[in-house]
């Protein structure tokens, strides 16, 4: 094939087959969103939800922040790969 006569890679093939993957999965995400959406305001609502949530984001950002916190995570990932998938009987 000459230099300049290359195809993009949405032209070919698996570039086609990849947009309508992708288009599939933006859509997918959209409905999950949406039925996601209605479920956390109604949680939110609520005080107890309002509580709930900001103590799992403080933890989240307690977590991102914290360098002894990332290290812990770290550790806790490195482990659990190396077991393995932990299978319990």
């Amino acid at each position: 094939m000459a230099e300049g006569k290359r195809k993009s890679f949405w032209r070919r093939p698996e570039g086609v087959t990849g947009g309508i993957f992708l288009a599939a999965l933006a859509i997918g995400g959209v409905v999950a969103v949406n039925a996601a959406l209605s479920a956390l305001v109604g949680f939110f609502t609520s005080t107890v939800g309002i509580v709930v949530g900001l103590l799992v984001l403080g933890v989240a950002v307690f977590t991102a922040i914290d360098p002894k916190a990332r290290a812990l995570v770290g550790y806790m990932f490195k482990k659990y790969n190396e077991v393995g998938n932990w299978t319990f009987y």
